[in-house]
């Protein structure tokens, strides 16, 4: 063989046993824990732990791993009251964690730095005193599909409550999926970049963007829900920071020397002692945007936008399709040498000055058009933080969309719907949704979600995992009414819509049971055809069943046939129903 190519072959597979991946699978005669498991690994071997609590505090050291668990709910890690897990440096610094939990931890679940890549996929860390994940000084932090949720300041420095959901001092941040839900630090950040004590910024920042996609931030107890400071560009969009307390800091701060980007986000509901509810230094831009019903116990005369520049470089920012109403501030204030842009947005609380000027809001350092002041958002319902639109709100197809507009809006929902996009995060849906929703005459109100058939939209938004009750009354009052409700995933357009004649209408979409493969289409529940099956038992109307919703965000249509009393076949009313 030619000594070229020998040579070749040896490297090559000299390369392939080096990387070759070996499983340790936990518990087993040989690991019969995860720490042991961790020891005889190799860099780039897989852990492959199985359903169960494990109470152990885990050290990996010099070694690139993968510890894959049976899922968030099946695979708990209990760490007591030290570290769950301390990492450190390992042949290309890094680690894989997925589909577990960790529960407790102190001075935190997560401790890694030095040089260390760490992925967290679909994992829960609760309960932990101190901090959820401390990240410092590593590289790349990567958090998808995962929950924080728990977690409680710990005494230091002399301040109590010192702590935070994620802090970190990485060279890339990116959060997309998760959840930040009753944290408790008072007097610190739920997410920190890069690492923050006790409302003192660490002026260290890394070259590294920072993303925060499709995350919520709910009833949380801090001094800042989102603090970034980054030399790269910080962007949060389709998020919601909403129902959390803030002390001493504003809801969200930004400092991205390459910008700042917050989109399609609802920022609602909160309350701060800060001057502030949102701070940006360097050039920001807004779009699409609610900045909703928030208070500040401290400072009304503050605004719910400070726009600044501690660099006293002049810059232009943008506030476009964005409605900010409802909140005990001042608008937008904007540094003195900046410029502001505003297109297409909807202003409504107090006014809006330059920061050290204080004239009016025509100061030549604005520049507005389509600019709605003053007028009502006509949000659906304020008093439940319901800020979608109503019909009839100025904000409703007054938007600019601009080329990064999403096909949907923070719901779920199509997004353009009218004749254009409408302003903030929530895009209003068509009102009227055909006559096929409504189903054969007298059968309009048959079939009622939380007591209601969803009005004229004939739809209904619930929370995530809420309870919620789901009926079908009878049409004949005293009768026995046998039917079955199918399912569409998603809203039908009008062209799905299929005729029933011996049933006397159309239904807002195809029935299951004439395309089972579809994978849009589901039965419900059935006790007409094949009583006992579809996704919920039932029996004849009058009928009824409470539980909780699904525990994620989704939309669906809901429709079917009943017998009218001892009559014939006819069509229900169809709901749409969000959660959220």
């Amino acid at each position: 063989m030619n000594r070229t190519i020998l040579l070749a072959v040896l490297l090559t597979a000299s390369a392939l046993s080096a990387h070759a991946q070996t499983t340790h699978f936990v518990p087993s005669a040989t690991t019969p824990s995860i720490q042991s498991a961790i020891d005889a690994a190799g860099s780039g071997d897989l852990i492959q732990i199985a359903a169960g609590v494990y109470a152990e505090n885990l050290l990996i050291v010099g070694k690139d791993l993968t510890l894959q668990g049976a899922g968030m709910n099946l695979t708990s890690i209990h760490a007591g009251s030290g570290v769950g897990f301390m990492l450190s440096s390992g042949a290309s610094g890094k680690t894989v964690m997925r589909d577990l939990e960790i529960v407790g931890g102190s001075p935190a679940g997560i401790v890694g730095g030095f040089g260390v890549d760490l992925d967290l996929l679909s994992v829960r860390i609760t309960g932990s005193v101190g901090y959820g994940v401390d990240f410092r000084p590593a590289r790349n932090l990567l958090i998808e599909d995962s929950e924080i949720v728990g977690v409680t300041g710990t005494a230091s420095f002399g301040a109590a409550n010192i702590g935070g959901g994620v802090s970190t001092a990485a060279g890339t941040l990116t959060i997309r999926r998760s959840l930040f839900a009753m944290n408790d630090f008072n007097s610190n950040f739920v997410v920190a970049f890069p690492y923050v004590v006790s409302k003192i910024v660490d002026a260290l920042t890394l070259g590294g963007d920072v993303l925060i996609e499709d995350c919520e931030f709910r009833d949380n107890d801090a001094a800042t829900s989102v603090f970034l400071e980054t030399d790269g560009a910080a962007r949060i969009t389709g998020c919601r920071i909403v129902d959390s307390t803030h002390f001493g800091g504003p809801v969200l701060a930004m400092v991205g020397d390459l910008g700042n980007f917050l989109e399609d986000s609802l920022i609602a509901g909160n309350s701060t002692a800060s001057v502030n509810i949102l701070y940006l230094d360097d050039e920001s831009t807004l779009e699409r945007v609610t900045i909703a019903g928030n208070v500040n116990v401290s400072s009304p005369s503050s605004s719910a936008v400070n726009l600044v520049d501690t660099n006293f470089v002049p810059v232009h920012s943008h506030l476009r399709s964005t409605v900010i109403s409802g909140n005990t501030t001042n608008v937008v204030a904007v540094a003195t040498n900046d410029m502001l842009t505003i297109e297409n947005c909807l202003l409504r609380d107090g006014f809006m000055v330059p920061t050290f000027s204080g004239a009016p809001i025509y100061s030549p350092a604005i520049s507005a058009t389509d600019l709605l002041v003053g007028l009502e958002a006509g949000f659906r319902d304020p008093t439940t933080e319901d800020f979608s639109l109503l019909a009839g709100s100025p904000a409703v197809d007054t938007g600019i969309a601009g080329p990064g507009a999403p096909t949907s809006d923070l719901d779920g929902n199509a997004r353009i719907v009218g004749s254009g996009i409408d302003m903030g995060c929530f895009e209003l849906q068509n009102q009227d949704p055909g006559p096929s929703y409504a189903g054969t005459t007298s059968m309009a109100n048959v079939l009622t979600f939380n007591g209601t058939s969803g009005g004229l939209t004939r739809s209904v938004t619930v929370d995530a995992g809420s309870i919620a009750t789901i009926a079908v009354d009878t049409p004949v009052p005293g009768t026995i009414s046998p039917f079955i409700i199918w399912g569409y995933l998603g809203v039908p357009g009008a062209a799905e819509s299929f005729a029933i004649p011996f049933a006397g209408g159309d239904m807002a979409f195809l029935p299951h049971l004439l395309d089972v493969g579809n994978p849009v289409l589901f039965t419900f529940t059935n006790n007409l055809l094949a009583p006992g099956s579809g996704l919920l038992y039932s029996t004849p109307a009058p009928w009824s069943a409470t539980g909780p919703c699904v525990p994620f965000p989704i939309t669906m249509t809901l429709q079917g046939l009943i017998f009218d009393g001892s009559g014939p076949l006819r069509i229900t009313n169809a709901i749409t129903l969000h959660t959220r």
